[in-house]
């Protein structure tokens, strides 16, 4: 059954009953074309208001309710039951698999060649010298924007690698974009591991070979002193 926007509603209607303070609300749901899969949830004077991805408009009914409960368990302070993340997940994984990225179209948006360093050849140096030239190249680039808050980041399934601008920069230590390089990498490296239905970023194995890095408390160090008056997070 292909649900449209009435039928979600409906369903959000009755799946709100299983949470005692959302039974006395209205909800509000909607469709809105983010770039990527998601989806958020607000509660304002009486009103549940639940914002979905439009890319989810071919999803059946056990999906939806899935999803539904999640967000609606995350407004109300619940647990999630790892059963409604499992039926979730497994959906998202299908779309990933029947719509691969734009590979071209990524690659034209971001640059490995900054103003100081080029990310290109500090990934094939790494590669050879950590992972003995094995791991496959993915599209590198360094940010649009000069976040602060997130220093560098790995999207498996665009297979795209991304450096924050921030850090190209003279002052930069050449050992500091390696640092952010290899921890990235290690993320090529060392796949996300799901234990009891939760996900671990960076499992045992995946910290034990990061402190392997020569200069790791060293560029740790030298963030931290640059950065100190943001949050700052590599993934």
């Amino acid at each position: 059954m292909h649900f449209n926007l009435y039928d979600v509603q409906q369903l959000a209607e009755e799946l709100k009953n299983h949470f005692p303070e959302a039974r006395s609300l209205s909800v509000w749901v909607s469709f809105y074309p983010y770039k990527n899969l998601s989806h958020t949830i607000r509660l304002r004077e009486g009103v549940i208001y639940i914002r979905l991805s439009d890319k989810m408009t071919g999803a059946p009914r056990a999906v939806w309710q899935s999803l539904l409960l999640m967000l609606m368990a995350r407004l109300f302070r619940y647990q999630v039951d790892p059963g409604w993340r499992k039926v979730y997940r497994h959906y998202v994984a299908s779309l990933v698999e029947d719509n691969p990225p734009d590979s071209l179209a990524v690659a034209e948006t971001y640059q490995a060649a900054g103003t100081f360093f080029n990310l290109e050849e500090r990934f094939h140096a790494l590669n050879k010298r950590f992972f003995d030239g094995r791991l496959k190249k993915p599209v590198l680039g360094w940010s649009q924007r000069e976040s602060l808050r997130r220093l560098g980041f790995f999207d498996a399934h665009r297979q795209l690698l991304v450096v924050s601008r921030s850090l190209d920069r003279k002052r930069t230590p050449g050992f500091v974009i390696d640092y952010i390089l290899y921890h990235e990498m290690l993320h090529i490296a060392i796949p996300v591991e799901v234990v009891n239905g939760r996900r671990r970023i960076h499992p045992p194995e995946f910290k034990r070979r990061e402190r392997l890095y020569p200069d790791f408390e060293r560029a740790q160090n030298w963030v931290r002193k640059h950065f100190r008056k943001t949050v700052w997070r590599i993934f």
